[in-house]
């Protein structure tokens, strides 16, 4: 019985001393260390006080969408994607690695209070986990993604075509807090493979 019971000890310790030397946990613990509500205030956006503005750039993966004539209103299941870069958390530590993690870790940053101004509706699922994710590279560049669900409000000329545009602003923030643009081009915007429906463009 004491062997067993020395062999489960050293065989905990010997776990232990993994888990605590993996990048990764290293990495989310340094995270958590320079997200710090002491060191690190989410209220503030990068750069505030430097006269630069924060570049956010778009993304979105359209999953499926319908189109309501009744009401002249568009639904899109999306997944909705957002970067940006915040110096205040680059990790210069030897072998750093990314952190990658849900809404607990989003809930420590600052995030752009991006909204649609066009829409009657915003859904984002919960169930049965928040279906949010974020990425933070060792230089402070962070991806953030949602996946939503969008009620737009749509416009239609007699007998032309449906037009259903996705509006995005900041909310409180000017043009000269915060840039949108596309991050990746042409190639910012994706449909998911399935049968289009004569509406136009995104």
């Amino acid at each position: 019985m004491k062997v067993l019971i020395v062999l489960s000890s050293v065989l905990v310790l010997f776990m232990k001393q993994i888990y605590s030397e993996n990048p990764e946990v290293i990495a989310v613990k340094n995270f958590k260390s320079i997200t710090n509500p002491e060191v690190y205030d989410k209220d503030i956006r990068p750069h505030l006080g430097e006269n630069k503005t924060v570049n956010v750039g778009i993304t979105f993966h359209v999953i499926d969408y319908k189109y309501y004539a009744m009401t002249k209103e568009m639904t899109v299941h999306m997944y909705f994607r957002q970067h940006w870069n915040d110096p205040r958390l680059q990790n210069q530590m030897e072998n750093a690695t990314k952190v990658l993690g849900g809404k607990s870790l989003v809930d420590r940053l600052w995030i752009p209070d991006t909204f649609f101004p066009n829409s009657n509706s915003v859904e984002i699922f919960k169930y049965p986990a928040p279906n949010v994710l974020t990425r933070i590279l060792t230089n402070g560049d962070i991806l953030y993604s949602e996946r939503l669900i969008v009620t737009l409000e749509c416009t239609a000329a007699k007998n032309g075509p449906v037009n259903c545009p996705v509006l995005i602003e900041s909310y409180g923030y000017s043009y000269q807090d915060i840039d949108y643009n596309w991050a990746k081009g042409n190639y910012s915007r994706l449909v998911a493979d399935f049968k289009l429906r004569p509406l136009n463009n995104l």
